[in-house]
């Protein structure tokens, strides 16, 4: 569990920052289930500063008052696995929430970006193919970003995938901004 701190301490480091800094970002495990995120985005908008929040949009109730209100410029959400497979890849089985949250935001025409962080033992190419499909099926138009898993300490422990992920093999449609991250600058010319 990491460090709590106090309104007052946040507000006193941002208001020192104002002219300097032009947004905050709520990230970390998933701000909204805290029952105080939509306060402190009045807050920090109340402040003149840009808001993102980043999320698995598990809360749809949570960002739709957090879109009626206008309180954030940019939302990032996760897109785990294709839809059938969301559950077994995710570990979490809400996903009729998480397409409300992303039909939500882009109904209002907020700022969107989604992204899938690709472990290759976990999802292939065609998996992403067909995940792709489905973000337009929603309607959703913008930016798809797709990350190449980092090695590292995990939450569920998962080690170095034994596959390697053909970026190449991805055909986004016409619809989709498509962007890589963390794949070697060879892979990413692949799409090009």
């Amino acid at each position: 569990m990491g460090t709590r701190v106090e309104w007052g301490q946040i507000e006193r480091f941002l208001k020192s920052r104002v002219g300097l800094l032009e947004g905050v970002v709520f990230s970390g495990g998933e701000c909204c289930l805290d029952p105080v995120v939509i306060e402190l985005a009045r807050r920090v908008k109340a402040l003149g500063f840009e808001l993102k929040v980043d999320t698995n949009g598990s809360r749809p109730e949570i960002v739709k008052e957090l879109v009626v209100e206008e309180l954030v410029d940019t939302f990032a959400i996760d897109f785990k696995a294709p839809l059938e497979r969301y559950g077994e890849v995710a570990k979490w089985g809400a996903v009729e929430k998480w397409k409300q949250s992303i039909q939500i935001i882009v109904e209002a025409g907020v700022d969107l970006e989604i992204r899938t962080t690709v472990h290759s033992d976990l999802l292939h190419e065609g998996d992403v193919n067909l995940m792709m499909n489905e973000l337009v099926d929603l309607g959703y138009r913008g930016r798809y970003y797709v990350q190449n898993f980092n090695e590292g300490e995990t939450l569920d422990g998962l080690a170095k995938p034994e596959k390697r992920f053909d970026v190449g093999s991805l055909k986004a449609p016409a619809e989709l901004e498509l962007n890589l991250r963390n794949f070697t600058d060879r892979e990413e010319r692949a799409i090009r």
